[in-house]
Protein backbone atom coordinates (compact mmCIF):
# COMPACT_ATOMS: atom_id res chain seq x y z
CA UNK A 1 0.00 0.00 0.00
CA UNK A 2 1.51 3.45 -0.49
CA UNK A 3 0.79 4.05 3.86
CA UNK A 4 2.29 1.60 6.25
CA UNK A 5 1.22 3.40 9.35
CA UNK A 6 -1.69 1.20 10.77
CA UNK A 7 -3.19 4.34 12.37
CA UNK A 8 -4.20 5.92 9.35
CA UNK A 9 -4.01 3.02 6.28
CA UNK A 10 -7.39 1.54 7.17
CA UNK A 11 -5.77 -0.69 10.01
CA UNK A 12 -4.26 -3.23 8.02
CA UNK A 13 -0.70 -4.37 8.17
CA UNK A 14 1.37 -3.93 4.32
CA UNK A 15 4.41 -6.08 3.40
CA UNK A 16 5.87 -3.12 1.33
CA UNK A 17 5.09 1.04 0.93
CA UNK A 18 5.65 2.23 -2.42
CA UNK A 19 4.96 5.89 -0.73
CA UNK A 20 4.41 8.44 -3.63
CA UNK A 21 6.18 6.23 -6.03
CA UNK A 22 2.70 4.68 -7.92
CA UNK A 23 -0.71 6.30 -7.87
CA UNK A 24 -3.75 4.66 -8.50
CA UNK A 25 -6.65 6.68 -9.73
CA UNK A 26 -10.41 5.59 -8.00
CA UNK A 27 -12.30 5.74 -11.40
CA UNK A 28 -10.47 4.29 -14.17
CA UNK A 29 -6.36 3.41 -14.63
CA UNK A 30 -3.87 0.85 -14.86
CA UNK A 31 -1.35 -1.63 -13.46
CA UNK A 32 1.64 -2.65 -15.39
CA UNK A 33 4.10 -5.70 -14.36
CA UNK A 34 7.47 -4.62 -16.25
CA UNK A 35 11.30 -5.50 -16.19
CA UNK A 36 12.95 -1.94 -16.58
CA UNK A 37 16.28 -3.77 -16.69
CA UNK A 38 14.95 -5.41 -20.26
CA UNK A 39 13.72 -2.56 -22.06
CA UNK A 40 10.80 -2.52 -20.54
CA UNK A 41 9.19 -6.04 -20.99
CA UNK A 42 5.73 -6.18 -19.99
CA UNK A 43 4.85 -9.50 -17.67
CA UNK A 44 1.24 -8.59 -17.07
CA UNK A 45 -1.08 -5.41 -17.27
CA UNK A 46 -4.84 -4.69 -16.20
CA UNK A 47 -7.12 -1.61 -17.12
CA UNK A 48 -9.58 -0.90 -15.13
CA UNK A 49 -12.55 0.96 -16.40
CA UNK A 50 -14.62 3.12 -13.41
CA UNK A 51 -17.13 0.42 -13.15
CA UNK A 52 -17.99 -0.20 -17.03
CA UNK A 53 -16.76 -3.67 -17.02
CA UNK A 54 -14.69 -4.05 -13.81
CA UNK A 55 -16.10 -3.62 -10.52
CA UNK A 56 -16.30 -0.61 -8.86
CA UNK A 57 -17.55 0.18 -5.08
CA UNK A 58 -16.15 2.60 -2.52
CA UNK A 59 -14.32 1.12 0.75
CA UNK A 60 -14.24 -2.40 -0.75
CA UNK A 61 -11.10 -3.75 -2.88
CA UNK A 62 -11.57 -5.01 -6.44
CA UNK A 63 -10.68 -9.05 -5.97
CA UNK A 64 -9.27 -11.31 -8.53
CA UNK A 65 -11.60 -14.62 -8.76
CA UNK A 66 -9.34 -17.20 -7.29
CA UNK A 67 -9.14 -19.45 -10.25
CA UNK A 68 -8.48 -17.34 -12.67
CA UNK A 69 -4.44 -16.31 -11.87
CA UNK A 70 -3.65 -16.38 -15.85
CA UNK A 71 -2.35 -13.14 -17.81
CA UNK A 72 -5.76 -13.27 -19.62
CA UNK A 73 -8.32 -14.32 -17.51
CA UNK A 74 -7.34 -10.97 -15.40
CA UNK A 75 -7.83 -8.74 -18.32
CA UNK A 76 -11.88 -9.73 -18.42
CA UNK A 77 -13.73 -7.50 -15.33
CA UNK A 78 -16.18 -10.31 -15.13
CA UNK A 79 -13.39 -12.57 -13.44
CA UNK A 80 -13.33 -9.43 -10.86
CA UNK A 81 -15.42 -9.01 -8.20
CA UNK A 82 -16.06 -6.13 -4.65
CA UNK A 83 -14.41 -7.59 -1.78
CA UNK A 84 -16.67 -8.71 1.30
CA UNK A 85 -14.96 -9.74 4.18
CA UNK A 86 -14.47 -7.15 6.82
CA UNK A 87 -10.92 -5.98 8.04
CA UNK A 88 -9.08 -3.67 9.77
CA UNK A 89 -11.21 -0.19 10.39
CA UNK A 90 -13.92 -1.64 8.11
CA UNK A 91 -13.26 -1.63 5.01
CA UNK A 92 -13.92 -4.87 2.59
CA UNK A 93 -11.05 -7.15 1.07
CA UNK A 94 -8.76 -9.94 2.29
CA UNK A 95 -5.46 -7.63 2.28
CA UNK A 96 -2.09 -10.10 3.13
CA UNK A 97 -4.63 -13.67 2.48
CA UNK A 98 -6.08 -15.30 0.14
CA UNK A 99 -8.80 -13.61 -2.39
CA UNK A 100 -12.37 -15.06 -1.81
CA UNK A 101 -14.45 -16.54 -4.34
CA UNK A 102 -16.22 -14.34 -6.53
CA UNK A 103 -19.43 -15.68 -6.54
CA UNK A 104 -21.33 -16.05 -9.40
CA UNK A 105 -25.26 -15.71 -9.89
CA UNK A 106 -27.41 -18.42 -7.91
CA UNK A 107 -29.86 -20.41 -8.65
CA UNK A 108 -31.99 -23.00 -6.87
CA UNK A 109 -31.65 -26.83 -7.58
CA UNK A 110 -34.35 -29.12 -6.01
CA UNK A 111 -38.15 -28.00 -4.91
CA UNK A 112 -37.88 -24.29 -4.57
CA UNK A 113 -41.99 -23.54 -4.75
CA UNK A 114 -44.39 -25.02 -2.27
CA UNK A 115 -45.99 -28.41 -3.64
CA UNK A 116 -49.72 -27.77 -2.41
CA UNK A 117 -49.85 -30.67 0.24
CA UNK A 118 -48.88 -30.11 4.51
CA UNK A 119 -46.41 -32.78 5.60
CA UNK A 120 -46.94 -33.68 9.54
CA UNK A 121 -42.63 -34.36 10.21
CA UNK A 122 -41.97 -36.10 13.44
CA UNK A 123 -39.78 -35.03 16.05
CA UNK A 124 -35.86 -36.94 16.06
CA UNK A 125 -35.35 -37.91 12.13
CA UNK A 126 -33.41 -37.88 9.76
CA UNK A 127 -35.41 -37.77 6.37
CA UNK A 128 -34.84 -36.73 3.24
CA UNK A 129 -35.11 -37.54 -1.12
CA UNK A 130 -32.31 -37.79 -3.93
CA UNK A 131 -31.45 -34.68 -5.90
CA UNK A 132 -28.78 -34.86 -9.12
CA UNK A 133 -26.83 -32.34 -9.92
CA UNK A 134 -25.93 -32.57 -13.30
CA UNK A 135 -23.17 -30.19 -13.92
CA UNK A 136 -20.37 -29.22 -11.05
CA UNK A 137 -21.84 -25.93 -8.98
CA UNK A 138 -20.92 -24.75 -5.19
CA UNK A 139 -23.18 -25.06 -2.80
CA UNK A 140 -24.05 -21.72 -0.85
CA UNK A 141 -27.39 -22.57 1.10
CA UNK A 142 -29.92 -24.96 2.18
CA UNK A 143 -33.76 -23.87 1.62
CA UNK A 144 -37.11 -25.16 2.47
CA UNK A 145 -40.40 -24.22 2.21
CA UNK A 146 -41.85 -24.25 5.97
CA UNK A 147 -45.99 -24.33 6.44
CA UNK A 148 -45.46 -24.15 10.53
CA UNK A 149 -43.88 -21.84 13.28
CA UNK A 150 -41.87 -22.07 16.29
CA UNK A 151 -39.80 -25.28 15.64
CA UNK A 152 -36.16 -26.18 14.94
CA UNK A 153 -34.49 -27.77 11.61
CA UNK A 154 -31.39 -28.64 10.48
CA UNK A 155 -30.62 -29.84 6.86
CA UNK A 156 -27.53 -31.83 5.67
CA UNK A 157 -26.58 -33.15 2.14
CA UNK A 158 -24.82 -36.74 1.36
CA UNK A 159 -23.39 -38.01 -1.79
CA UNK A 160 -24.39 -41.50 -2.67
CA UNK A 161 -23.46 -44.79 -1.22
CA UNK A 162 -24.61 -47.58 -3.79
CA UNK A 163 -28.13 -46.09 -3.86
CA UNK A 164 -28.23 -44.67 -0.07
CA UNK A 165 -26.51 -41.43 1.84
CA UNK A 166 -23.53 -41.84 2.45
CA UNK A 167 -20.90 -39.14 2.89
CA UNK A 168 -21.82 -35.93 5.04
CA UNK A 169 -21.25 -32.99 2.35
CA UNK A 170 -22.32 -30.60 4.22
CA UNK A 171 -24.80 -30.04 7.57
CA UNK A 172 -26.77 -26.73 8.81
CA UNK A 173 -26.89 -25.07 12.31
CA UNK A 174 -29.92 -24.88 13.59
CA UNK A 175 -32.62 -22.57 12.28
CA UNK A 176 -36.29 -21.64 14.04
CA UNK A 177 -38.92 -22.43 11.56
CA UNK A 178 -41.58 -18.82 10.53
CA UNK A 179 -44.16 -21.02 8.31
CA UNK A 180 -42.27 -19.04 4.82
CA UNK A 181 -39.52 -19.69 2.69
CA UNK A 182 -35.99 -20.54 5.18
CA UNK A 183 -32.62 -20.14 3.40
CA UNK A 184 -29.66 -22.02 5.81
CA UNK A 185 -26.35 -20.14 5.18
CA UNK A 186 -23.29 -22.81 5.24
CA UNK A 187 -19.73 -22.72 4.32
CA UNK A 188 -19.22 -23.05 0.46
CA UNK A 189 -18.83 -26.52 -1.36
CA UNK A 190 -17.69 -27.63 -4.62
CA UNK A 191 -20.23 -30.18 -5.91
CA UNK A 192 -19.37 -32.41 -8.56
CA UNK A 193 -22.07 -33.76 -11.06
CA UNK A 194 -23.78 -36.79 -9.08
CA UNK A 195 -26.34 -37.78 -7.00
CA UNK A 196 -26.77 -36.66 -3.53
CA UNK A 197 -29.53 -36.91 -0.97
CA UNK A 198 -31.01 -33.73 0.72
CA UNK A 199 -32.27 -34.32 4.37
CA UNK A 200 -33.85 -32.27 7.63
CA UNK A 201 -34.54 -33.20 11.43
CA UNK A 202 -36.65 -31.10 13.98
CA UNK A 203 -36.81 -30.67 17.26
CA UNK A 204 -40.95 -31.45 17.17
CA UNK A 205 -43.66 -32.09 15.10
CA UNK A 206 -42.88 -29.29 11.93
CA UNK A 207 -45.49 -28.77 8.83
CA UNK A 208 -43.62 -28.46 5.21
CA UNK A 209 -44.71 -28.14 2.08
CA UNK A 210 -44.82 -32.02 0.17
CA UNK A 211 -46.31 -33.69 -2.96
CA UNK A 212 -47.49 -36.61 -3.11
CA UNK A 213 -45.29 -38.87 -5.87
CA UNK A 214 -46.00 -42.60 -6.28
CA UNK A 215 -42.65 -42.69 -7.74
CA UNK A 216 -40.24 -40.94 -4.87
CA UNK A 217 -38.36 -42.68 -2.82
CA UNK A 218 -37.80 -40.96 0.84
CA UNK A 219 -34.74 -42.03 3.09
CA UNK A 220 -34.85 -41.79 6.96
CA UNK A 221 -33.36 -42.75 9.92
CA UNK A 222 -33.85 -42.15 13.71
CA UNK A 223 -31.82 -39.66 15.67
CA UNK A 224 -31.55 -36.94 18.44
CA UNK A 225 -31.68 -33.73 16.44
CA UNK A 226 -29.23 -32.26 19.68
CA UNK A 227 -26.74 -34.23 17.93
CA UNK A 228 -24.33 -33.50 14.92
CA UNK A 229 -25.80 -34.57 11.44
CA UNK A 230 -24.44 -38.01 11.11
CA UNK A 231 -21.31 -38.98 9.09
CA UNK A 232 -21.46 -41.16 7.32
CA UNK A 233 -25.66 -41.61 7.27
CA UNK A 234 -25.40 -45.46 8.19
CA UNK A 235 -28.01 -48.05 7.79
CA UNK A 236 -31.32 -46.09 6.44
CA UNK A 237 -34.85 -47.25 6.01
CA UNK A 238 -36.74 -45.98 2.71
CA UNK A 239 -40.24 -45.95 1.58
CA UNK A 240 -41.97 -44.19 -0.96
CA UNK A 241 -45.28 -41.55 -1.85
CA UNK A 242 -43.22 -37.68 -0.88
CA UNK A 243 -41.39 -35.48 -2.10
CA UNK A 244 -40.40 -32.14 -0.01
CA UNK A 245 -40.01 -28.36 -0.58
CA UNK A 246 -36.41 -29.21 -0.04
CA UNK A 247 -33.63 -27.22 -2.49
CA UNK A 248 -30.11 -25.79 -2.82
CA UNK A 249 -29.28 -22.45 -3.58
CA UNK A 250 -26.01 -22.84 -5.72
CA UNK A 251 -23.71 -20.94 -8.24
Amino acid sequence: GNNSASKTNGGVTVDYSYGTSMALANGDDEIVLADSSKLGTIYDEIAYDDGATFPDGSGASAQLNDDTWDAGDNDDGSNWCLGTASYGDGDLGTPGADNAVCKAATFNLGHDTALGETSGHAANFWLGSKLVVTSPVTLDKFGLIALSSGQKVKMALYSDASGAPGALIAETSAHTLASARLEMDVTDVRLAAGTYYIMAIYDSTAKISYTTSTSATVWYKSYTFSSSAPAPFGSASTYTGQEFAYYLVVY
